[in-house]
This record gives structure tokens, sequence and C-alpha cells, in this order.
């Protein structure tokens, strides 16, 4: 008897897990992000479009367990900075800044897992919030392309042929060091991120929302963050 017992409560306990996830419902999607990445250091935001796909698990009718991949094609940018400003006087006697333009290629690839919270309003519209948190792996092609003071224009030859003397005229200032990396520079970074998101699902099967990301990144890359909006239809295997 006791052996059967034994059984029998080894059997309860095993099958829970697989009981517990016959009661919940599972569904997949596949959709778009677009969004504006925000660059410290720079004036200008970069739009994005990213390609999304979803697999997610109701636990109950409310809350949801959600994994988020998604792929950036590459993008191309010209982006311009100031390398050194107005001190080298005799190149440039109007005093203007020097400023550097650079190619600046990068896609993304991200992978998050989300925990979402889905309040009812009608029988056809819930709205939900949820937190992420993933890693965002970034690839990257920064090329110095020109320089210029005012309106003459110098070509990258130029100034790395210059650019220990152009150092000297700026030793002892912030800009002592900013003509250091004019050469090309190729390479990845991956970074932790968390995302907070709001948005609506309409018949069970348009998912809208509308997600942040706080900055993210390190000296290699720099520091980004992220807003955008994404809309994904959604594929579910079993009814709630």
């Amino acid at each position: 008897m006791k052996k059967i017992i034994t059984s029998l409560s080894l059997g309860v306990f095993l099958a829970a897990p697989y009981q517990a996830l016959a009661d919940t419902s599972q569904y997949i999607g596949g959709g778009i992000q677009y969004g504006v990445l925000s660059t410290d250091g720079r004036s200008e935001d970069r739009t994005t479009l990213m390609y999304q796909g979803r697999l997610g698990l109701n636990l109950t009718r409310n809350w949801v367990l959600e994994l988020e991949a998604g792929v950036s094609p590459d993008s191309e940018e010209t982006v311009k900075a100031v390398c050194i400003e107005g001190r080298v006087t005799f190149l440039n006697p109007e005093g203007n800044d020097l400023v550097c333009s650079y190619s600046d290629s990068f896609s993304r690839q991200s992978v998050r897992v989300n925990a979402m919270y889905r309040l009812p309003l009608s029988s056809a519209i819930d709205i939900f919030a949820a937190v992420g948190l993933g890693v965002i792996r970034t690839d990257f092609d920064f090329t110095f392309t020109s320089a210029q003071f005012g309106d003459r224009t110098l070509t990258p030859s130029q100034i790395n042929n210059n650019l220990a003397y152009y150092n000297i005229l700026v030793s002892g200032t912030d800009n002592d060091l900013a003509l250091n990396n004019v050469g090309d520079e190729t390479g990845a970074s991956v970074d932790f991120a968390y995302s907070l998101e709001v948005g609506t699902v309409i018949a069970d099967q348009h998912r809208i929302g509308v997600s942040y990301v706080p900055e993210y990144g390190n000296d290699s890359i720099g520091n980004f963050s992220y807003v955008g909006i994404s809309y994904a239809w959604l594929y579910r295997f079993d009814p709630f």
C-alpha cells in the first residue's frame, strides 16, 4: 500500500506541470516596429525599422510571458560632430569650429522576455502594460569622411597627415583627444537593456504597442535610448 501511495504521489507531482501548461494558451506573432534612436553626443536622432517575431504564453487571462526577437537591417547615415572648437585661428581666422563628418552604418538584433499584464476593456479589446529584459547586439561601421572649417573642406588624408600637429595646437584643452578616432571603426557590442511598453490587443489578434528603452550602451558604441511603436499579427493555438 505504501508503494502504491508513493507512486500515486509521484505521478501527481510529475503531472502537475503538464496540467498547468495545458491550462495555458500559446500564440505566435510577427510584425514591425518603427522608432527613434537617440545617441549621446549627437544632435540628431535616428529613425529605425525592426522586424519582430513573438512567442507568447498566457499563464492566466491577465498574465502573459512573451519572448520577443527583432532584427534591424543595415542603416547608413551621415553624422556631423564638432572635432575642435575654434582655437586653430591661423587655419580658420573666423574662429570656426572644425566639424567632422562620418558615415555611420549600423544594424541591431535583440532578444527580450516581456512580462505583460492584460486588462480587458470589452470582449474584443484589451489594454496591456509590460516590462521587458533582454540583450541588444549592435554591429557598427564608423568611417571618417571629411572635416570642415567654415567654407574650407579638409579630406581625411589632410586630417590624418596633420593629426599630431592639430592635437599639439589644442593640447591641454578638452579637445586634445577629439581627433584620435578619425580612422575607420568596425565592430559589435552586446548590451543588456530593459524596456517599458503599453498598448492594446484587438480581437486577440492585433497587438499595437508603444515601447521605451532607457539608456543602454558602452564606451565602444556610445549610449542609446529608444522610443518606438510596433504592430504584430497574432495567431493563437488555443482559446483562453
